[in-house]
């Protein structure tokens, strides 16, 4: 058989370098199954690679083995046009990589080996244009070509464009090793990202690409100068498609079903930080990320930085740091606009089942410069952060704005259960003049942050501030869902500490549960848990923003506060509370706060539900210990209670008078206000010339007892006002001076002249209105009697008992004169009135004239009978007939046996 002179020549290559291969591990074995088959060529520690097929602008290469040691480069020598060089793997072999490789030109570099790769941690790229390492076990062309990994016959090569990688049954791993140079180098001043020449590397706006079955990157570090990095675990049968982008190519996996495990541990880093930021996007059943492994994509230039995007079906684990002691740095996703940047960083989508950030690990968004910061996007049907409390900084999710200029951006958790456990947090900042981003929970089950043990370094929170010396706003925070559950000192906040307003907070349950469980105060735990609104800095004019929950039922207990405050010259919030069902406080507070020194008016606490309930020392308050006036309590329940020393309580210490707003009211609107216990409803004043306030409660009962008060004092000044406008006050008296036995109601100033008022309106009733006077002529059942039969017998006699003859009870026997009554109404005859006791003289009244001549006359029974029956009837004449004695009957009167 006649062979061409290059196949001849390709055999004496593969020859020669097998020998060579023997004793340097190299093994770049050509196969035969080309038009014009690969060569190779050795120069010194050199391989080249020449020959291949051209077919337009692509150059296709196959190989029996590709395996390259440290040492040794491997020099694809194509010429300057071709754009694709296309290189397989037809062998069983696993491709062993731990050296250069090089190509000319702009060209991209397609490795496929289904087998497996394995990129050691000297593993380099000197090629102008993209690379994908996969396992696939062909690539297709957009004219339906399909280049594999299994040939059946030599191929008609295409000159079109490859549009995608096909996958079989079994793809191989893909391993990248390392010994995590590029976190060290991260760690440098002054290089402000991951920069290291000792790295896995493709050049700038081009994709480096590993798409496999399961992928592991172990101390590895990949790297783009704001290119695009493709981390793809495709599983079996599967076809990714190849999309060209400004940045090489992007990679669509048509669904997220039978993927497999990608894993960064040993301190990876995969980077795609540069002038303008570049693209990371991340596909997998499951990533897991340890020992401080970072992804990160940021921008240090004018340009936009790219988005870092990860898609899993199963989960997404971040864990761990980098560093010994205090010189700790977090590992997780990051997407940043460094110092002097004027470009704006990147987004960072994540979209999973589960994602589970513990350990140190955070997911960040922060923009240094003048550009503005990346939107944070969480979709997950569970959200866990879980911080282990050994680290400096806390487990979470953050987007901090730093630089000049921000506006409208979002961190945005869309999920069914969010979980934050031991001082994880999430949040967002601003540290500069640029706005912070606002932050949306949106959780269908529920929200739980909680807090284990004492001691911790930081406590659960979902935070939104600023902090000093800024001028940009807090960004809103938002919660939507059925459960919001806070235990042993977690909190939500969002507070203001410079010139720039606060956020507000916002927690809608619709018809679902607000709980707060508090933690006992202690060196390390100077907050007990709750909700906050702040203004934090004396002399900032920040401005608070307001605190409204709706929901059902809202419940606290243990110290657990709901509180917006001012420490500053701006205003404090409001706290807004709309509660379909219950608001329950137990040992726990409520307020509205103008703190020590400030000059910054308090807000108002506003409170609308159907029972209030407020026990065991808990408090509702709206105070002002500052310049500026203490805000209002308005409380609009069905029901208020107050139990076991608690209060509602309006205090001020601010003598600034405002004609449009009064200071430290109370005004209650309830069917029902109850206080017991040494219970309380105070608007008292403190200091010179501070005025007490005002309470006024509208309610149909106001029942105070145990020495509770209703009180609007004032030790230096004049006295407030109490007005109750009610139906029935019950236990509480006006008094003077207050007695602690007693409850009192007072309103007293400085002085006795000084005493404020007190005035109780109870509606103008008079008790005979409405009723329908009687008529004077009642029937008297003695009238009706026409003639007493046992009259007509000495010694007889007729009582009418008022019970027809029957006993009190049907315990007791019957009396002695058992006598039946009629109480039937009958006409009374005419003549009559005022004549009762004419009857008793024996007058007769049967030839009387009635008024209704329609009612049958009514004689007087002589006797009864019973008939065969057993039934008693009354007769008017009795048979003449020997009586049977009835025990204990009166004489005179029969009683027969009708036959």
């Amino acid at each position: 058989m006649h062979l061409n002179w290059w196949r001849w020549l390709g055999i004496a290559n593969s020859i020669a370098l097998f020998v060579w291969g023997s004793s340097t591990s190299a093994q770049i074995i050509p196969d035969t199954n080309l038009p014009e088959n690969s060569r190779v060529r050795i120069t010194d520690n050199i391989i080249n690679i020449e020959g291949g097929t051209q077919s337009g602008s692509n150059l296709f290469h196959s190989f029996s083995e590709f395996s390259l040691p440290n040492g040794i480069a491997a020099y694809f020598n194509n010429v300057q046009n071709i754009q694709n060089i296309i290189t397989r793997v037809t062998g069983q072999s696993t491709s062993n990589i731990d050296g250069l490789i090089k190509a000319n030109g702009a060209a991209n570099l397609f490795l496929i080996n289904p087998n497996g790769i394995v990129l050691g941690k000297n593993a380099r790229l000197e090629i102008g244009g993209s690379l994908f390492a996969t396992t696939a076990n062909s690539v297709k062309f957009a004219d339906g070509f399909e280049y594999s990994t299994t040939p059946q016959t030599t191929p008609l090569l295409t000159v079109s464009t490859p549009i995608g990688l096909q996958f079989g049954a079994n793809p191989g791993l893909i391993q990248v090793q390392g010994d995590g140079q590029g976190i060290r180098s991260r760690r440098i001043p002054p290089s402000p990202a991951i920069d290291t020449n000792v790295a896995l590397r493709v050049q700038e706006n081009q994709t480096l690409a590993l798409v496999g079955g399961d992928i592991s990157l172990e101390g590895a570090t990949l790297k783009t100068a704001g290119g695009r990095i493709e981390l793809g675990s495709a599983g079996s049968n599967r076809l990714v498609n190849l999309v060209p982008v400004e940045k090489g190519f992007s990679l669509s996996y048509g669904g997220l079903e039978n993927l497999g495990s990608i894993k960064l541990s040993q301190q990876t880093a995969v980077d795609a930080t540069g002038d303008g930021g570049g693209d990371v996007q991340v596909t997998a059943r499951s990533l897991k990320l340890s020992d401080g492994s970072v992804i990160e994509t940021s921008t240090l230039g004018s340009k936009l930085g790219g988005n870092l995007i990860v898609n899993t079906s199963d989960e997404v684990q971040l864990s761990g740091v980098y560093g010994n002691g205090n010189d700790k740095f977090p590992g997780g996703l990051y997407a940043q606009a460094e110092d002097y940047a004027t470009g704006a960083a990147g987004d960072v989508i994540i979209n999973t089942r589960l994602l589970q950030v513990q350990d140190g690990a955070q997911v960040s968004i922060v923009t240094k410069g003048a550009g503005r910061v990346g939107n944070l996007t969480v979709n997950a049907d569970t959200v866990k952060l879980i911080n282990n409390n050994s680290n400096p900084f806390p487990t979470g999710l953050f987007i901090q704005v730093r630089g000049l200029a921000n506006v409208n951006t979002e961190l945005i958790i869309n999920t069914r259960v969010l979980s934050l456990t031991n001082g994880a947090r999430i949040s967002t900042s601003t540290f500069g003049s640029g706005n912070g981003a606002n932050l949306t929970v949106n959780a269908t089950e529920s929200v739980q942050l909680t807090d284990l043990f004492d001691g911790q370094r930081f406590f659960s929170a979902l935070t939104s501030q600023t902090q000093q010396p800024v001028t940009g706003n807090a960004g809103n925070l938002t919660i939507n869902t059925p459960l919001l559950r806070l235990e042993n000192g977690a909190f939500i906040s969002a507070s203001t500490s410079s010139n720039g307003r606060g956020g507000n907070l916002t927690v809608n349950t619709n018809d679902g549960v607000v709980e707060l469980i508090g933690a006992p105060l202690t060196p390390q735990r100077t907050n007990p848990g709750g909700l906050y609104t702040q203004q934090n800095t004396r002399g900032a004019t920040g401005v608070a923003g307001n605190l409204t929950i709706n929901t059902r039922t809202l419940f606290l207990d243990k110290g657990a506060q709901i509180s917006a405050s001012t420490s500053g010259t701006g205003s404090g919030g409001n706290v807004i509370v709309n509660a379909s069902d219950t608001v329950e406080l137990l040992g726990s507070a409520l307020g509205a706060l103008a703190r020590e020194n400030s000059t910054g008016r308090a807000g108002d606490v506003i409170i609308n539900t159907n029972k209030f309930t407020i026990k065991d020392r808990a408090e509702v308050l709206v105070r002002s210990r500052g310049r500026g006036n203490a805000g209002n309590v308005n409380v609009n329940a069905d029901f208020i209670l107050l139990d076991s020393n608690s209060r509602i309580d309006a205090n001020t210490s601010s003598v600034t008078t405002d004609p449009i707003r009064q200071q430290a009211n109370i005004n209650l609107n309830s069917a029902s206000v109850v206080l017991r216990h040494e219970s309380r409803i105070t608007a008292n004043a403190t200091g010179t010339g501070v005025i007490g306030g005002n309470i006024n409660i509208d309610t149909d009962v106001l029942a105070a007892f145990e020495n509770s008060d209703i009180s609007a004092d004032s030790n230096e000044s004049l006295g407030g006002r109490v007005r109750i406008n009610t139906q029935a006050l019950l236990g509480a008296q006006f008094q003077n001076s207050p007695s602690t036995l007693t409850s009192d109601i007072t309103a007293i100033g400085k002085t006795p002249e000084f005493n404020g008022t007190v005035q109780v309106n109870t509606p103008d009733i008079d008790p005979s209105q409405g009723l329908v006077p009687l008529t004077v002529d009642v029937v008297d059942v003695g009238r009706l009697v026409d003639d007493n039969i046992c009259a007509r017998i000495a010694n007889s006699s007729f009582t009418y008992t008022g019970r027809g003859g029957l006993p009190p009870s049907p315990n007791n026997t019957l009396n002695s004169d058992p006598v039946w009554e009629d109480w039937r109404l009958t006409a009374v005859p005419r003549g009559r009135e005022g004549g009762r006791d004419r009857g008793r003289e024996g007058e007769n009244l049967r030839n009387t004239d009635f008024v209704s001549t329609s009612i049958d006359e009514i004689v007087e029974a002589q006797g009864w009978v019973v008939n065969p029956n057993g039934d008693v009837i009354l007769v008017a004449n009795a048979p003449a007939i020997a009586p049977h004695k009835l025990r204990n009957s009166p004489s005179g009167c029969d009683v027969s046996v009708a036959k």
